[in-house]
Order: structure tokens, then sequence, then C-alpha cells
């Protein structure tokens, strides 16, 4: 049995997608991915900070900063 994905895990692999396919920069594909949520979900640090630091540090494959 598959566990369904969390928002921020959605918004994750949409913003890697966007970064990769789109060439976008890992702030802007963030804030395209998070297009459509509430609010609070769109203006959490934490996820999207995690997300920056790893594309920062190369840890994303296919993702230049």
């Amino acid at each position: 049995m598959e566990k369904e994905l969390n928002n921020y895990e959605k918004i994750t692999l949409d913003a890697i997608k966007y970064c990769r396919e789109e060439k976008l920069a890992p702030k802007i594909a963030w804030e395209k991915a998070t297009e459509g949520y509430l609010e609070n979900i769109r203006k959490k640090a934490c996820p999207k900070n995690a997300f920056l630091g790893l594309c920062e540090t190369g840890k994303i494959k296919g993702i230049e900063n």
C-alpha cells in the first residue's frame, strides 16, 4: 500500500519538475508550484528553505543554481 504524498511533498516534486523542464530558478519554481494552495501553505518558510538549500548545495540532481 503506497502512502499518499502530503502537500509539501507534492509541491517539492512539482518545483523540481519546473526547475528541470522549464529551467526556472528554484525560488521561482517553488512559487509556481505553490500556486493554488492556501496562503498558510504557500508562506511556510521551512519547507521552502529546505528545498532552496538542497538546490543550492547540489543535492537535487539536474538543478543548477
